[in-house]
């Protein structure tokens, strides 16, 4: 997925997109951050020590409660050590 990313925000970087015509620049970029979203990020404690969404800050869960993604702005997380 991190490649895939990679060079979807190489060919975003170029000023004449061959390849691909019917996509314009709005299109690309909003695929970009569509892929950014599938890439696992680790959560980040607010005041009170609860996990929060590293992207918008979305009080993820209480006590044992793990999820795969946020459900407010769909970022994937990483809940490993």
């Amino acid at each position: 997925m991190k490649e895939l990313l990679e060079r979807v925000k190489e060919y975003n970087k170029e000023s004449v997109h061959y390849e691909a015509p019917y996509l314009d620049t709005d299109d690309m970029q909003k695929i970009e951050k569509a892929l950014e979203k599938q890439i696992p990020a680790k959560c980040v404690k607010d005041d009170c020590d609860r996990d929060c969404c590293p992207v918008c800050g979305w009080i993820i869960g209480y006590g044992d409660t793990i999820q795969p993604h946020c459900h407010n702005c769909g970022q994937s997380l990483d809940w490993s050590d």
